[in-house]
């Protein structure tokens, strides 16, 4: 899929039990420390272990933006800076 107001190309896929399965040791392992029960960690490892197979070499998301802009109570040194 071509983007065309901004000239990138839009990839899109699904995966399975069956590759999550298959990923599970190597993801636990490069995470290197535990995580919380949401799937957006694999999701994200699905994706970016996809774009390496493709030869993509930048990937555009809107993770982590809160942790920037101090959306969470966690980070009162980031809302004074802003």
């Amino acid at each position: 899929i071509v983007n065309l107001n901004s000239n990138t190309n839009s990839h899109k896929f699904s995966f399975t039990q069956e590759d999550l399965s298959r990923d599970l040791d190597n993801f636990i392992r490069l995470q290197g420390e535990p995580l919380g029960a949401n799937s957006s960690y694999y999701i994200d490892y699905v994706i970016h272990k996809k774009a390496k197979d493709e030869g993509i070499k930048v990937l555009l998301s809107g993770q982590g933006g809160d942790e920037i802009t101090g959306g969470y109570r966690g980070y009162p040194v980031q809302k004074l800076l802003f």
